[in-house]
């Protein structure tokens, strides 16, 4: 070997629960001063990455990183210098398990003449470094980012990465400056009617403490009186039924209960990343809206496709092969609605299973929309993705705005045919003529022990095609 060699220490920082043994080789690929590496095959536990080149003969003068977020894991860097022929290339590896970082593999590559680059003497340690020290030895290059696919608007020259929304809802500001609530009556009969009217109600949808609460309560009507929703945003052929006005001649033929929903009024866009930090609600047949919903659908019609992160409101409830539906599980969904012929729903979900309730503290949920996946994140761990193509031709041809809720009950949030008939009961069908009485009593016995979903901030980015 020549005594004056090329090394490069690509530091791979993964962040999850993966064993050494489990990582695969890198894939390095170089081209003049351009670096390709990619870690291949599916890595169960991965929440982020970070690739860093360092030629250390030359005192960090050439070097660069990469950070990323999601599968594929690979990134393309730019060094100031070109790579030489006959280079020596070294991977390393670090895995971070609850907060300690560990080099848990390391491997030697050579660039041969044609300056192909090949696996060598392949070694290992368990070193425990400090990230912070490793990445401030050295100033980075800046990073070669990715074009960005996210669309908004007219405008598609944005950067990946780059913050597109955000409502931080602080104190003092009003709801109505990037949101437009959906007013109208849900219960309406029929199995996919919810047992609510949407208001525009302080009471109902409020800012304090510095955060979103979306509230819902028992409704009060007077009897012998004209019930009418003011400012309905409803388009339907049943706008009577669902914006009055309906005469209160006897409690049950109008909405057991009053809730908000609301809607990014002047803001829409095209594959994105989007971050809300919320803690879910808390009461039988209670469902949060954490939804992307597509602008070919007016906002407040009942069958329109969304893109959902929820975990119902349940203490207990399993599906019919006692699979655990209720709080403690969280799922990210393709609500798809067959609107041509029967208005009947398919809900295309993956699900995590935590084991507490989501109501019992604020969690950061993530939404990643690209051409080819909805991949649905958790407190920053990847826990699953949709990339069914026909599932997702329902939303790529059209921006969506971002809605958020609180409802009680629905065919599409509880399915009779999914659901454990002894958890549900006849009683609580979607089409038992008496259900919102029964939603009703439920309140009024168990005082929904949560009914607000909170929201401390939601935040939409650019991305590059990879999620990034």
């Amino acid at each position: 070997m020549k005594s004056r060699c090329v090394i490069f220490w690509l530091t791979n920082l993964l962040l999850g629960s993966l064993s050494a043994l489990d990582l695969p080789d890198a894939v390095v690929k170089i081209n003049n001063n351009e670096l390709y590496i990619s870690l291949p095959g599916q890595l169960e536990g991965v929440q982020s990455l970070l690739f860093q080149v360092e030629v250390q003969t030359d005192e960090c003068v050439n070097n660069s990183y990469s950070y990323r977020s999601q599968s594929p894991w690979q990134a393309k860097m730019s060094l100031p210098k070109n790579i030489a022929k006959n280079a020596w290339l070294r991977v390393q590896t670090l895995v971070e398990r609850t907060n300690n970082v560990i080099s848990s593999m390391s491997s030697v590559y050579t660039v041969d003449k044609d300056g192909t680059v090949h696996s060598d003497v392949p070694g290992s340690s368990n070193k425990k470094i400090d990230v912070e020290t490793l990445l401030s030895k050295c100033k980075p290059v800046e990073e070669i980012r990715e074009e960005s696919v996210t669309e908004s608007g007219n405008t598609r020259e944005f950067t990946s990465g780059e913050l597109l929304f955000e409502d931080n809802f602080d104190n003092g500001q009003s709801i109505k400056n990037n949101w437009k609530h959906e007013v109208k009556m849900r219960y309406t009969g029929g199995q996919n009617q919810e047992y609510v009217a949407f208001v525009s109600d302080p009471k109902n949808s409020y800012v304090s403490d510095n955060k979103l609460h979306i509230k819902i309560a028992i409704a009060k009507y007077r009897r012998n009186t004209y019930f009418k929703l003011k400012s309905c945003t409803s388009l339907s052929d049943k706008r009577t039924e669902e914006c009055g006005p309906i005469e209160v001649f006897a409690w049950h033929n109008l909405p057991p209960a009053w809730s908000a929903k609301i809607h990014s009024n002047q803001f829409s866009f095209k594959f994105g990343r989007v971050e809300i930090r919320a803690r879910m609600p808390k009461g039988n047949w209670l469902f949060p809206y954490l939804a992307l919903q597509s602008k070919k659908n007016h906002f407040a019609d009942n069958f329109a496709d969304q893109i959902r992160l929820y975990a119902r409101g349940n203490n207990l409830l399993q599906d019919k092969h006692h699979n655990t539906f209720d709080g403690r599980s969280l799922f990210g969904s393709a609500l798809i609605w067959n609107t041509e012929s029967d208005r009947q729903h398919t809900d295309y979900w993956v699900i995590k299973t935590n084991v507490s309730h989501y109501s019992e503290d604020f969690h950061d949920y993530t939404i990643i929309w690209t051409s080819d996946q909805i991949a649905f994140k958790v407190d920053g761990e990847f826990f699953g993705s949709i990339t069914n193509s026909a599932i997702l031709s329902k939303f790529n041809n059209d921006e969506c705005y971002l809605v958020l809720g609180l409802t009680a009950g629905g065919a599409m949030n509880f399915d009779d045919e999914v659901l454990m008939k002894e958890h549900k009961k006849d009683k609580f069908s979607n089409t038992f003529p008496q259900a919102g009485k029964l939603i009703k009593e439920i309140f009024t016995k168990e005082n929904w022990p949560q009914p607000t979903l909170v929201i401390d901030h939601v935040r939409v980015y650019a991305i590059d095609k990879y999620g990034n």
